[in-house]
């Protein structure tokens, strides 16, 4: 009976022992001796390991630098074609050069219109809406009362401004 129940018993000790033990091993490796976890940190470990090689990292970089030329040189290719939109058949650049061209048409119409608009305006009356009677009268006034009253009155009335039109009106 001793052999009988020892032998079964100290294969289990023996087989426990030596799982414990060869847990790190090869061996262990080989017939899956691992936990889940414990591959996962392996696995991460062999990479981070793989990753700090330094013949790796240099691959890494010349591969990283080749791929941004590549990118860099086909945008500056692109940036060429819209730089110049009249030398580009591209629709977008041509989309480009008709919205240029109505803007330019827009600013030298608008240019021509502000130039005739400030030209009709300066010499005539500031007042873009007739001025309160109070106000116009203080103003009228004070023309009255000025040193300059005959010099400033019979240009600004010449003109139509200073109030000049306004005093026709009160008068």
């Amino acid at each position: 009976v001793g052999l009988g129940v020892g032998l079964p018993l100290g294969l289990l000790v023996f087989a426990g022992v030596a799982a414990v033990m060869l847990e790190d091993s090869a061996l262990a490796r080989n017939i899956g001796a691992w936990s889940y976890e414990d591959g996962q940190v392996r696995a991460a470990q062999t990479v981070l390991d793989i990753l700090n090689k330094p013949d790796f990292q240099a691959k890494a970089k010349e591969l990283v630098l080749a791929e941004f030329e590549k990118r860099l040189h086909a945008c500056m290719d692109q940036l060429a074609d819209l730089r110049d939109p009249s030398t580009s058949a591209l629709p977008e650049a041509k989309a480009a050069l008709g919205i240029q061209t109505r803007v330019a048409d827009l600013q030298r119409s608008l240019g021509r219109w502000f130039v005739r608009f400030v030209g009709d305006q300066v010499g005539r009356d500031p007042w873009l809406a007739p001025p309160p009677a109070d106000l116009r009268l203080a103003l009228q006034a004070d023309e009255a009362t000025s040193p300059f009253a005959g010099v400033a009155s019979s240009k600004s009335r010449q003109r139509g401004g200073a109030g000049g039109a306004f005093a026709a009106q009160a008068s």
